[in-house]
């Protein structure tokens, strides 16, 4: 079974939205064992991309809460991933 995680940076989003390379702190958010990851900075970003892994074909959807580390330049996973459902 595909499984895609959204990573969800709850705190620190502001310093990271004017970071330039993105795709960068992406790939080191990797989720070890999903096929695919996205970040999300609002609940609207969740849900877009929740509909964009299931429409890609995912069948387990987890969304995992985050912080952004300023100073170490790294998205820091914090508790247990949830299943989204919908």
């Amino acid at each position: 079974m595909r499984t895609g995680v959204i990573i969800f940076v709850t705190s620190g989003a502001e310093p990271m939205a004017r970071t330039a390379d993105l795709e960068g702190l992406e790939t080191r958010a990797d989720y070890p064992g999903a096929n695919e990851t996205c970040l999300a900075c609002s609940a609207a970003e969740v849900s877009w991309g929740w509909w964009r892994m299931v429409a890609r074909g995912l069948r387990r959807v987890e969304c995992v809460a985050a912080r952004y580390d300023e100073r170490h330049r790294a998205i820091v996973t914090r508790g247990a991933p949830v299943r989204l459902f919908g």
